[in-house]
């Protein structure tokens, strides 16, 4: 028979399942436990130091980036047009009330184009007159190496490089260059673009000998726009012309933009054809004159050169358009006169004095030396120093007699 265990203790090598349950963990498991828990806190610390840096090193980076972009944005060789004329030979300051100097273009069609038109502005305060010389695109420029191209028409769209520093961050001249280091800090020098407007005042400064306070090239878009916003100009055709559907019969007929732009682009070949638009060219300047003249400030602010500048397609200029206004209408707040003062009878157009010539197998307008100083001397230059063909840096191909300069 099976023995009774009822009433009595229990063995000490049996188990009480319910102390077991109850009872706590043994001093090495609670050791591993704890382990395991700093484990995790160092991994999490550990994950949170990484975080940081990274979103420190992020920062840093946006910072460095966003300087970066900055500064290029904010770099002042990075806008062709814009220049400082202190650079260039502007009118002595002596004189500025008396005498001001303009250039004045229309440029390519596209950025492989030539400039379209170019011409010099001497404007004298004094004796309230405006003369104006046109000079042809195809005016040859000689192998002096100040540009990187021969015709005139070409150095807008064809700006030479500058030589460059960039621990200076400034442009180096050619007796600051040793083994291709800059002399001042040994930095290798690095091409940087150069600037359309300033190559092209040294042009009129060195060539021509007459100073630039300003320049004003408008793009063939804006110069369209510019003649709808003035209402057309009156033009007297050589000729008829036809445009786009409409055609224009010989004699004053007005023109909207596109057909004043085809009648002052539209050429011949050969410099004889530049020198036949040049002609052309002149009576769409006075014509523009005319209406810029009788316009009122208000409608060149809101409906002319204010809507221009503030479009797509503005005038490459250092002025904005309130200083185009004082240029034209006068200044209201020191009471100085403007251009509209001058009698139409008192603007005269000189066309550069020069013939054809052929270098290279190229045809080029050489200009006349001999003949170009002394229009300069008694037109363009009254309050200034004269000019002598020893200081007019031009290469002459031909002359073979007087020019006509129209």
């Amino acid at each position: 028979m099976a023995k009774d265990r009822r009433g009595k203790k229990p063995s000490s090598r049996q188990v009480n399942l319910a102390e077991k349950a109850g009872a706590k963990p043994s001093a090495a498991k609670t050791d591993g436990k704890t382990r395991k828990k700093g484990k995790k806190r160092i991994g999490k610390i550990v994950a949170i130091v990484v975080l940081c840096l990274i979103v420190v090193a992020a920062l840093v980076f946006l910072i460095v980036v966003g300087k970066y972009v900055w500064d290029t944005l904010n770099d002042d060789e990075s806008d062709v047009p814009e220049v400082d004329l202190t650079l260039f030979d502007s009118t002595p300051e002596a004189v500025q009330d008396k005498v001001a100097y303009y250039l004045v273009g229309v440029m390519g069609a596209d950025s492989e184009s030539k400039t379209e038109l170019l011409s010099l502005v001497c404007w004298d305060k004094v004796e309230n007159t405006l003369d104006i010389l046109q000079v042809p695109q195809d005016a040859y420029l000689g192998e002096t190496g100040q540009w990187d191209v021969r015709y005139l028409g070409n150095v807008w769209n064809n700006p030479k490089p500058l030589d460059w520093c960039e621990t200076c961050r400034r442009r180096v001249q050619e007796d600051e260059i040793a083994d291709s280091k800059h002399t001042v800090c040994g930095t290798a020098i690095t091409q940087k673009a150069g600037s359309a407007a300033e190559q092209l005042i040294d042009v009129f400064n060195d060539q021509y000998g007459v100073p630039v306070d300003d320049f004003f090239l408008i793009p063939q878009e804006g110069f369209v726009k510019l003649v709808n916003l003035l209402g057309g100009v009156d033009v007297d055709l050589e000729e008829s012309m036809t445009v786009g559907d409409i055609t224009y019969e010989a004699g004053v007929q007005p023109l909207d933009g596109e057909a004043a732009l085809a009648y002052i682009t539209n050429r011949e070949s050969g410099v004889s054809g530049d020198i036949d638009r040049l002609v052309r060219q002149r009576k769409v300047y006075s014509a523009i004159l005319q209406r810029l003249f009788r316009s009122s400030r208000e409608e060149l602010e809101e409906d002319v050169l204010g809507a221009l500048q503030q479009g797509s397609t503005p005038i490459r200029s250092n002025s904005d358009y309130e200083d185009m206004i004082n240029i034209l209408l006068g200044s209201e707040e020191d009471g100085t006169p403007g251009m509209n003062q001058v009698p139409m009878s008192s603007i005269r157009i000189w066309v550069m004095p020069g013939e054809a010539a052929t270098s290279g197998g190229q045809t080029f307008f050489s200009v006349h030396k001999s003949e170009l100083v002394t229009l300069l001397n008694e037109n363009f230059l009254p309050y200034t120093d004269k000019v002598t063909e020893e200081t007019l840096q031009i290469t002459e191909l031909a002359n073979s007699g007087t020019a006509d300069t129209h």
